[in-house]
């Protein structure tokens, strides 16, 4: 996918997380590289039921069980059963599941899932065109991905020299970080794109954990609270010199802000590890981005808003998930390429989105800001 999706905004981040494994058995011969709708700003794969109707699902390293919108099932005609769970949420919210389905296949290309279970859940909050979620897990086979080239594949071998880091028990991926000089479990989270986020109230009273607070102002204008952390945070050889961080009451994750900076990840559920390809130690800064706080998804001629982030540009414009752009700055998506709105993002104070409301065209300014990754 187009790198340049990540300068419009940031993921927030959705891992599921409740204590059950998945029933999914694969059938995988090799390595097989999975179909991607999009990439960058959350990895959503497409899917194929046995009777051929296309579903679009987030591929999601911190969630233990796999989601089905009740669209999906209404759509499909699907069978539901009986099964209540509570399911936590990344931020630390939760909520209560009562049905559940199983799929007799899902094809990703060339790779077949049978015996598909998922809890049946609203996660409208994901956009219109997301029709579910898939643990990681589920593949039962290691899947790699490749944020150098956009890429994930499910099999294969580990090269030579990557470093190892194990997993924690369970079919979350998570993994020991140090933070400030300490180790605390941390979630790598595929499924959302933001940076560090930390349970800053449980850990800093930590000896050695330190939090410079700010604000981000544009124009006189508050856009953000943000915290920087004093020192480094490291996962293997990787260190992140004063990470930003957001405040969270769920547990401690990072995601695909963190996760690219890692380069080739390999996710190995049986062998409980992640191995990172790139052995060598690098020290990394992720300074602030321009973007209007939102993820402009090329489709066609227009582009689809996703990621709304509340509080930023995007949102106070009043632009939704799933709303449709038709025009950047005059140009249609196949006049402005990924480079020029690129360049844009980087020199313009406003992008003017040419969008529909009440029936009408019309051009909304929606002002470019800085963004703490």
């Amino acid at each position: 996918m187009m790198s340049w999706v990540r300068t419009l905004g940031v993921l927030l981040a959705c891992s599921l997380m409740i204590a059950c494994q998945s029933q999914t058995r694969r059938e995988v011969a090799g390595r097989v590289s999975l179909p991607i709708v999009q990439f960058e700003d959350g990895i959503l794969l497409e899917a194929r039921t046995a009777s051929g109707e296309e579903l679009i699902l987030l591929l999601d390293s911190g969630a233990s069980v796999s989601v089905i919108s009740p669209d999906v099932v209404n759509r499909l005609g699907l069978s539901t059963r009986h099964d209540e769970r509570l399911i936590v949420a990344a931020d630390g919210s939760t909520t209560r599941a009562t049905q559940a389905v199983a799929m007799r296949e899902l094809a990703f290309g060339g790779l077949v899932v049978r015996d598909f279970s998922a809890m049946v859940l609203d996660i409208s909050h994901l956009g219109r065109d997301v029709d579910g979620i898939i643990a990681m897990s589920a593949f039962e086979s290691r899947v790699t991905i490749d944020y150098e080239h956009s890429e994930v594949t499910v099999g294969g071998d580990v090269p030579v020299g990557a470093v190892r880091i194990g997993l924690a028990s369970g079919a979350v991926a998570r993994i020991e970080a140090v933070v400030a000089g300490r180790a605390i479990e941390v979630i790598l989270d595929t499924a959302g794109n933001g940076a560090w986020s930390l349970p800053l109230e449980g850990i800093s009273l930590l000896p050695g954990l330190g939090v410079q607070r700010g604000v981000i102002q544009i124009d006189g204008m508050r856009v953000r609270s943000s915290e920087r952390l004093d020192g480094s945070a490291s996962i293997g050889r990787v260190e992140f010199h004063e990470p930003i961080v957001h405040a969270s009451s769920g547990p401690a994750r990072v995601g695909q802000r963190v996760l690219c900076e890692l380069g080739v990840l390999t996710f190995d559920f049986a062998d409980r590890c992640v191995w990172i390809h790139d052995a060598a130690y690098r020290s990394v800064k992720m300074d602030p981005m321009r973007g209007i706080g939102a993820i402009l998804h090329p489709q066609a001629e227009s582009w689809v808003v996703r990621s709304v982030e509340p509080g930023l540009p995007a949102w106070q414009v009043g632009l939704e998930s799933g709303e449709r752009v038709y025009a950047i700055d005059g140009m249609t998506g196949g006049a402005l390429t990924a480079g020029a709105l690129r360049a844009r993002v980087a020199r313009s104070g406003v992008l003017r989105l040419d969008v529909v409301r009440d029936g009408q065209r019309v051009t909304l300014p929606v002002p470019v800001v800085y963004i703490q990754p």
